[in-house]
């Protein structure tokens, strides 16, 4: 499962890197 500290560092990289960057890091995060 993905902790607190994960989901708003995801956050953070869905703002600053936008949707292409986020979705494969989590597809990566997904996969673990």
């Amino acid at each position: 499962m993905i902790d607190a500290e994960v989901l708003q560092y995801l956050i953070i990289v869905l703002i600053v890197y936008r949707t292409e960057f986020a979705r494969e890091f989590y597809i990566i995060l997904c996969g673990i």
